[in-house]
């Protein structure tokens, strides 16, 4: 009522008022840990608060720490940046007070090649530089390991792939760069071990029998064992020849073969069976006979024929002579065998004795007869058993016949 006193109201021209931006902010703002890659970036987490519904406007970017070197508590500068089709109606106030975590990388020690060497009974490994590697060094920086030159196999066996354990690893490089890493272990395994096996020669003994003996037991020596190892580390020896009991005098190849030996690499030498002659004594048989006779067949005996053998089958150029002949003496006359020979007998000759004996001679007086008063006849005798043609005047002597 009391407007209608009053005429319309006139609105006021040429106004004006400023629209300023409203100001943002992150809610829950933290910086994120990270582990060391040579670089200063770090990640801001949080909410952007105070966008009107239905603005388009987002938040990106991140931070910077001060510099990128292991450390806690690092201080971390934001470096946030709004975008969107609303963003001209907005600002940004940054968290402050932000600090990260930048946590050391972990570098992988790891064994390539080969770590070889020749069984040496001890499970000492000898490695170089070229046997060790190292990943997840950041580019640009340079780290290295201190290579011990020092490990063990897992055994002292030989064998290939075998695993070489080392220990004591450490980093190297200048101390501002190895501040930012730590190795994952300092004690690493590999299957890159290697121990060949070690020469070692088997030679067959040489021996030696007589023609006939059975072979004597079959040796060998070793050259190469290691340390207190000996043959009780080896397995499926067998040592064979071609000679048997009935083989000639000669020489013959004794073979050893079929050893194995884990930590061994095996070679072989023969060796020698020398089979000698074997001893056969020829003794020319003692004989007897009468004088005026002739002699008997001159024989001789044997003794130390082996393998079944006989005088038929294997001597050969024997002579069986004496110096006595029909007409000989009484008396011993020597039999010599000589001459002989055989191929697997050393033979030794022995003499004999031929004996030769009084032949008997019967002296007869031959009968005679005279008349009474008569002088006696000649007195003669008969003789029986003379040898050789001889006669009583030439063998006779002091014969009485009365």
């Amino acid at each position: 009522g009391a407007a209608g006193g009053y005429s319309a109201l006139v609105q006021p021209t040429d106004l004006s008022a400023n629209i300023m931006a409203k100001t943002l902010i992150i809610s829950n703002a933290v910086a994120q840990d990270k582990t060391y890659d040579r670089t200063t970036d770090a990640v801001i987490t949080g909410t952007l608060t105070g966008v009107i519904t239905g603005d388009a406007v987002s938040v990106s970017g991140g931070g910077a720490f001060a510099d990128w070197n292991v450390g806690v508590g690092k201080a971390v500068t934001p470096a946030l940046v709004l975008s969107g089709d609303d963003v001209g109606n907005y600002t940004l106030t940054p968290p402050t007070g932000l600090t990260a975590t930048i946590s050391p990388a972990v570098l992988t020690a790891g064994l390539t090649g080969t770590v070889s060497k020749t069984y040496d009974g001890t499970t000492a490994a000898a490695l170089a530089a070229g046997n060790y590697g190292l990943t997840g060094v950041v580019s640009g920086d340079t780290v290295g390991l201190n290579n011990p030159v020092s490990g063990s196999y897992d055994t002292k066996n030989a064998g290939s792939g075998k695993t070489v354990t080392v220990s004591g690893l450490s980093l190297t490089g200048s101390a501002d760069v190895t501040a930012n890493y730590q190795l994952g272990a300092t004690t690493i395994t590999g299957s890159v071990g290697a121990i060949s096996k070690l020469p070692l020669a088997i030679t067959a003994d040489k021996k030696s029998r007589t023609y006939g003996d059975a072979n004597p037991v079959l040796t060998v020596s070793y050259s190469g064992f290691l340390n207190n190892e000996n043959e009780s580390v080896i397995y499926g020896l067998n040592v064979t020849t071609t000679a048997d009991h009935s083989s000639n005098v000669g020489t013959y190849d004794i073979t050893p073969g079929g050893a194995t030996a884990t930590n061994y690499a095996i070679s072989y030498n023969t060796g020698t069976l020398t089979i000698n002659k074997a001893p056969l004594t020829i003794t020319a048989d003692n004989k007897s006979r009468v004088y005026g006779d002739t002699n008997p067949a001159l024989t001789v005996s044997y003794n130390g024929f082996k393998n079944n053998d006989n005088a038929t089958s294997v001597i050969n150029g024997m002579t069986v002579t004496t110096t006595a002949v029909q007409a000989s003496n009484v008396g011993t006359y020597a039999i010599n065998a000589s001459g002989a020979s055989a191929a697997n007998y050393e033979i030794t000759h022995v003499n004999g004795t031929l004996t030769i004996d009084k032949a008997p001679l019967t002296i007869t007086a031959d009968n005679t007869s005279r008349f009474y008063g008569d002088a006696n006849p000649a007195l003669t005798v008969s003789y029986n058993g003379l040898k050789n043609n001889e006669n009583a005047t030439s063998v006779i002597s002091g014969l009485n016949v009365t």
